[in-house]
C-alpha cells in the first residue's frame, strides 16, 4: 500500500511469509488474499485494520504444487496444479468439487467475471478448458475446449468477456463470444490446423542404422475435437 495511504506515495512491501516459492496469488470476492505455493499449501490472508498489513486467517493443502487460483463468488476460490485438477473451495477453504485429472499440467486458472462460477483453465497440452463451477450440490462440469498450439501459462478475462490467452512461443489470442469481433476463417483454419500440430507431433526421427534404411517420421494428423476455433467459446 502507498506510504502515508495517500495516492501516488512511496510503495512500501509487505513480506507474506512462506516456507516454499510462492507460484500463485488471486485477490477473492471478500477482500482477502489468497496464495499459492510449490508444497500444495493454499494460505488465505485477511488485510489488518487500516490497511497496513495482512494477517494470515486460514488455508488449505493439496497434494500438487499450486500453478494457479481465480476467484469464485463469497471468497471462495479454483485451484490448479501440476495434478491437472480443478478444485474448488468455499470461503473456508473447504475443497467442494475435484474434476478427473486432464492427463496435463493445469497452469493457469481465471474467473470469467467478477462473481462469476465460471472458471477458464490453461495447460501445457494447449488446451483452454472452460468450467461451470456452482457451490454443491451442482456439479462441476467442462463446458467447452478451446485449443492452442502451444502450452497455456496465462489467462486473463477481458472487460467485454473475451479470455485472453498467453500461449508458450506460439503468441498470444483472444477468444470471443461476438461472432462480429472473430478473426478471418483462414485465420481461423490456419489456428486450428496449428493446434492440431501441436496436439499430435511428429515422432522423432530415428538415426539411419548400418545396413538399413531407416524410416522417416509419420506426420502428427488428427487433432482433438471440440474446438470451437477463435470467435466462439
Amino acid at each position: 500500500s502507498p506510504a502515508g495511504g495517500e495516492a501516488g506515495g512511496e510503495a512500501e512491501c509487505l513480506v507474506l511469509k512462506h516456507e516454499q516459492a510462492v507460484l500463485a496469488l488471486a485477490l477473492l470476492d471478500d477482500g482477502r488474499l489468497a496464495t499459492g505455493a510449490g508444497d500444495g499449501k493454499v494460505t488465505l490472508w485477511t488485510p489488518s485494520a487500516g490497511g497496513a498489513g495482512f494477517t494470515e486467517s486460514g488455508g488449505c493443502r493439496v497434494s500438487t504444487p499450486v500453478r494457479g487460483l481465480a476467484p469464485l463468488p463469497g471468497g471462495g476460490f479454483g485451484q490448479v496444479g501440476n495434478d491437472g485438477v480443478l478444485r474448488s473451495f468455499s470461503s473456508d477453504a473447504v475443497e467442494q468439487h475435484a474434476s478427473a485429472p486432464c492427463g496435463a499440467y493445469l497452469l493457469c486458472v481465471a474467473a470469467l467475471g467478477r462473481g462469476s462460477h465460471q472458471l477458464a483453465t490453461g495447460g501445457d497440452d494447449g488446451v483452454v478448458r472452460l468450467w461451470a463451477a456452482p457451490p454443491p450440490p451442482s456439479a462441476l462440469a467442462c463446458l467447452q475446449e478451446l485449443r492452442t498450439p502451444g502450452d497455456v501459462y496465462g489467462l486473463c478475462v477481458l472487460p467485454g468477456g473475451e479470455i485472453f490467452c498467453a500461449s508458450d512461443e506460439a503468441g498470444a489470442f483472444v477468444f470471443t463470444r461476438a461472432p462480429g469481433a472473430a478473426a478471418p476463417a483462414a485465420l481461423q483454419k490456419a489456428l486450428l490446423a496449428a493446434a492440431q500440430a501441436f496436439a499430435s507431433p511428429a515422432p522423432p526421427q530415428q538415426p539411419a542404422t548400418a545396413g538399413g534404411g531407416g524410416g522417416g517420421g509419420g506426420g502428427g494428423g488428427g487433432g482433438g475435437g471440440g474446438y470451437g476455433g477463435v470467435g466462439g467459446y
